[in-house]
């Protein structure tokens, strides 16, 4: 081999390795750029679903505030009145179901479905939620015990001026 070849050859050498390692780095670079970029967009599309649905629940919580609040002198309305406003809530809301339910079981559907024997509205999450906090509150995700889809509830209670007892109302948003 000539002198010439040899010095060929080392170059095309040296340039094929230094191409390699160039591209070797250049991958890993990319690579991890990729990765970040990928994570950044997750967690900004997460941020933004996430900001969405705060605000979607904060103008149900505030409907639903506004509603219990004309319910102060439930007391005076007929089972037929009530059920006429719960089945209005549940229209203007955009819910699944609106009840109200009381501290001695009893319960109050918007839909006018009548409470089965076994039902106890005290043994439910919204209720006990809403009893403990005593104000408005929302629910972590659950299966209803009566229509057995997962639902989050909007709940909160207010006084009777009269009985001086708590009545407990809720926003079914079924998924």
């Amino acid at each position: 081999m000539s002198f010439k070849a040899k010095i060929i050859l080392i170059i095309s050498l040296c340039m094929l390795f230094s191409l390699s390692i160039f591209s070797l780095v250049s991958y890993i670079d990319t690579k991890k750029n990729s990765t970040i970029q990928v994570e950044t967009s997750l967690q900004m599309a997460s941020k933004s679903l996430t900001d969405y649905i705060d605000l979607w629940l904060s103008t149900k919580k505030s409907a639903a505030e506004s509603m219990a609040r004309s319910l102060k002198d439930v007391d005076l309305l007929t089972p037929a009145d009530l059920t006429d406003k719960l089945s209005e809530t549940t229209k203007m809301l955009g819910a699944f179901d609106s009840y109200v339910g009381l501290e001695d079981g009893a319960m109050t559907w918007g839909s006018d479905k009548k409470q089965p024997k076994e039902y106890d509205p005290r043994q439910r999450p919204w209720y006990k939620q809403a009893k403990e906090s005593g104000k408005l509150g929302i629910t972590d995700v659950y299966i209803g015990s009566t229509s057995k889809v997962q639902m989050i509830t909007i709940n909160g209670t207010h006084l009777s001026r009269k009985e001086f007892y708590r009545r407990f109302w809720n926003r079914h948003y079924a998924r």
